[in-house]
């Protein structure tokens, strides 16, 4: 049941569209409305705001619409998201809109590899040790000669060529 109250000059103009603010409840949302005389209720437009939180957290932008999408399955929220990328450890946000898949953390930084190597720029969300190294390896053998093997970090040791045999 709504309630709709007329204004008087709408019956002495018949011919004429009254366009005096009339208090109104709307049917489908039961919000209470001005609305021009001469238009009819089911045509009346809510301008109250929408009150349902969307799946990301932001207030619905639009205004009331319990006709039209109300579980915002067609709506995109255009504010910038807040949430953490998946997989990050660091808690880096997304820079993306709401409406937008976060995906993987897209930061750069500087990672170190086991073999001590740097790497830099390098995507946060990459394992640093899953990529193959191919810079000269920084170990050095546990031998008496300290000869520091010339391989990539990727290759395993060998014994030191320059000792002697025995």
């Amino acid at each position: 049941m709504y309630i709709l109250k007329i204004c008087s000059a709408s019956r002495i103009r018949k011919h004429f569209k009254c366009y005096v603010q009339v208090e109104a409840t709307l049917p489908d949302c039961n919000h209470f409305n001005q609305k021009p005389c001469h238009l009819p209720i089911k045509d009346a437009i809510c301008t109250y705001a929408y009150e349902k939180r969307l799946p990301c957290g932001h207030v619905c932008q639009l205004k009331c619409h319990v006709n039209k999408d109300p579980e915002h399955i067609e709506y995109k929220c255009y504010r910038d998201c807040d949430r953490i990328y998946d997989n990050c450890v660091e808690n880096h946000t997304c820079k993306k809109q709401c409406f937008e898949e976060c995906g993987l953390c897209p930061k750069i930084v500087a990672k170190t590899r086991s073999c001590g190597h740097h790497f830099k720029p390098f995507v946060f969300s990459k394992n640093v040790e899953e990529i193959e190294c191919d810079r000269p390896c920084k170990r050095k053998l546990s031998l008496s000669c300290g000869y520091k093997f010339p391989s990539k970090w990727c290759e395993p040791c060998g014994s030191c060529p320059f000792s002697k045999k025995r």
